[in-house]
């Protein structure tokens, strides 16, 4: 009797014994998940990156004195430039009494070109720069249907032309005997219309010159000295003001 008792307390200790290996090796397979599953998550992930792109260059443009590409748009005072000044290369559409009411109807002569329509001389090929004078025989009108107009024509400059730099010139001044005889253009109309044509320069794109600063007297009138007959410039005039215009060109790129 006693035997058996041994023998079974023997079995259950054995049994007890087999029952604890196997609960420790279960809790070490456990254990040794949880610390891959901490391996692989500690990992730091591998990121894939790619170079950025350069940064963007702005290719600045200057504005060049050469006269070679460039076209003036006017009347009388630009028909002057064409036969006095120096600009060689330079193409001109003017006539005398031009106004903006009638430029998109008016078909000209173009010095070495032909007979042509603003739209045509536009179109015929690249120009760097384009000069625009226009105003004076106006002069009389409602100011804004003629800055209306001036807007239109600037327009089509910048469809036809859109990587040339436009000039807008201002509208010369007359002798202080010339306004008080003639009674419809003077001074401080042109001066109005002038400031207004100044508002759309932006010294980006669109310039303005004044060389009314070269031809006045000391009263802010034309000079009697510069000119015939009050309003136009005396040939030595006009060849002063080419070279101004070229000087003045060349300067614009430190506006």
């Amino acid at each position: 009797m006693k035997k058996l008792y041994v023998a079974i307390l023997v079995v259950f200790v054995l049994f007890v014994s087999a029952i604890l290996v196997f609960v420790m090796l279960g809790r070490t397979y456990e254990t040794g998940n949880v610390v891959d599953m901490v391996e692989e998550v500690s990992q730091p992930p591998v990121v894939t990156t790619t170079a950025p792109p350069p940064p963007e260059t702005t290719t600045v443009r200057e504005i060049s004195a050469s006269m070679e590409n460039a076209l003036f748009i006017g009347d009388s005072r630009t028909v002057g430039l064409s036969e006095y000044a120096s600009l060689p290369g330079a193409t001109f559409f003017a006539r005398v009494g031009m106004t903006v009411f009638e430029i998109d109807k008016t078909s000209l002569k173009v010095p070495g070109v032909g007979y042509m329509t603003l739209d045509e001389v536009l179109s015929r090929k690249i120009y760097d720069k384009v000069y625009v004078m226009l105003g004076v025989n106006e002069i009389g009108y409602d100011v804004g249907s003629i800055v209306e107009k001036y807007v239109k024509i600037l327009e089509k400059i910048i469809a036809y032309q859109p990587e040339a730099f436009i000039i807008l010139q201002a509208n010369l001044h007359v002798t202080s005997s010339y306004y008080y005889t003639n009674g419809i253009i003077n001074n401080p109309a042109i001066d109005q219309l002038n400031a207004i044509l100044v508002q759309y320069a932006d010294n980006e794109r669109l310039f303005f010159l004044d060389a009314n600063t070269v031809f006045d007297d000391s009263t802010g009138n034309l000079a009697v000295k510069n000119s015939s007959d009050g309003i136009h410039l005396y040939g030595y005039c006009y060849a002063r003001w080419g070279e101004w215009i070229k000087e003045q060109t060349a300067l614009l790129n430190n506006v």
